[in-house]
């Protein structure tokens, strides 16, 4: 027996420097960026608010999108094989042995409309990082018993998540979205048994073979010097070839109607609500601002009327979502969990707030609140690196995304907002003749409900 990670070096090859064609400097955001000679584009962010912590993303358009249903599962499922296969020369155990002591990571991902790599690490580790980027974009490992373990992995929790009633009604939501897919919800067991590993690391290697439409953001206590010095030798070797491409649009469109289902599943006597409205949005810092407001209002309204007045249920929420790519879609999710006799009374009082929100508009102390929240989780969010790579992660998959804007003129689209401002945006974005209720009722309400 040989331990293989004493002393191995996680790159032996000495990478020369590439040169760095174009770069500029936003003042106002303190955000450098540049572009490298095989095309990659780096912006980084040096922030004081973590001593210990530098994050990573790394985007690049296409994704599974990209790939014909009949190759989704490998496409969605072959980074995190990759992941858990180890990289280049070394399997998982000696990878781990060979970073003992380093705080860094480095994860691979092949999502809807992009693919790309997230990572993280202290200052001193960051040479790591860029090694272990580099690695994963030219020397990816799917290991077979990895793939086994993978798979075994994914059925399991698949058994476990049946066990769960919420399950059921999870599903019914998503078919009620989307229709029948395979691009949405939990893949088949059938298809996890299928999975085809060499075809699954052709479009891996497909995904992350050309690094000319990637760009990289690094958000943390770091200098600029340094990642410049580091990207030049480890993002500027990676091969690219400048193809042209971006992602195609594959979601299905959200319905037009009134969806209703009743799911009847579990022996508890319990009833979970889910209501949703999906619909079209055009996607500004204007239009999203508005959605927020209407979130809080909402949520707030349904907390004082389903639990505090009328004692009906332990806790409610109302989420909004806005997904840009493909197709500039939102969805309003309300929730709530409640007795199954009291179903008909709740989704009623539900249903009256948001009509109330509707024709009246929102009070006086809705919009101090609402604005208040805002106010405060925008403040909260410009101190971590999370809100910056987010942020930037934005405008390095789009870039004609204004991000000065975006930061610099929250306040003042905050403060325009009006009464009839959030009024309408309720009636544009909560319509009640287009929406999706799913009610999980326990297996004995199944004929008893209308």
């Amino acid at each position: 027996y040989q331990d293989t990670a004493a002393d191995a070096e996680l790159l032996a090859q000495e990478l020369p420097p590439v040169d760095i064609v174009a770069e500029n400097h936003n003042d106002a955001l303190d955000v450098t960026e540049f572009e490298l000679a095989n095309g990659v584009r780096v912006l980084v962010k040096p922030t004081d608010f973590k001593e210990d912590e530098i994050l990573m993303r790394a985007v690049s358009p296409g994704g599974s999108s990209l790939v014909d249903d009949a190759d989704f599962p490998e496409a969605t499922s072959i980074a995190a094989i990759v992941d858990q296969s180890g990289v280049g020369d070394f399997d998982q155990t000696t990878l781990l042995k060979l970073l003992a002591g380093k705080k860094v990571s480095v994860t691979p991902d092949i999502g809807e409309v992009s693919e790309g790599l997230t990572g993280s690490a202290s200052p001193k580790d960051l040479e790591t990082l860029f090694q272990l980027t580099y690695l994963y974009m030219t020397a990816p490992r799917a290991d077979t018993d990895a793939f086994e373990v993978y798979k075994t992995q994914q059925i399991s929790a698949l058994e476990n998540r049946s066990l769960n009633p919420v399950s059921a009604l999870q599903d019914a939501v998503i078919e009620a979205r989307f229709g029948d897919t395979i691009r949405r919800g939990p893949l088949p067991v059938e298809e996890i048994q299928a999975l085809d590993l060499d075809r699954a690391m052709e479009i891996y290697r497909d995904r992350f073979g050309d690094a000319s439409d990637f760009t990289f953001v690094f958000v943390g206590n770091v200098d600029v010097d340094t990642i410049k010095d580091y990207a030049q030798r480890y993002l500027g070797n990676l091969p690219a070839t400048g193809r042209t491409e971006t992602f195609r649009d594959v979601k299905p469109d959200p319905p037009t109607d009134v969806i209703e289902t009743d799911v009847f599943r579990g022996q508890e006597e319990q009833s979970v609500v889910q209501i949703m409205f999906p619909g079209n949005i055009d996607v500004t810092p204007e239009n999203e601002l508005l959605l927020a407001m209407v979130q809080d209002i909402l949520d707030v309204r349904l907390t004082a009327d389903l639990r505090e007045e009328r004692g009906g249920v332990y806790s409610s929420y109302a989420v909004a979502d806005i997904a840009e790519y493909p197709d500039s879609t939102y969805g309003v999710f309300i929730g709530f969990g409640a007795d199954p006799n009291r179903i008909d009374e709740l989704t009623g009082a539900t249903y009256a707030i948001v009509d109330d929100l509707q024709t009246t508009g929102p009070t006086d102390e809705d919009m101090v609140k609402a604005h208040e929240k805002e106010r405060r989780g925008r403040e909260e969010a410009l101190g971590t690196n999370e809100f910056w790579l987010s942020t930037l992660g934005d405008y390095a998959f789009d870039p004609s995304t204004d991000v000065t804007d975006a930061i610099e003129g929250f306040q003042a689209r905050l403060d325009a907002v009006t009464a009839a401002d959030v009024q309408a945006a309720a009636q544009e974005y909560l319509p009640l003749d287009r929406y999706i209720q799913v009610v999980l009722y326990p297996e004995s309400y199944e004929g008893q409900v209308d």
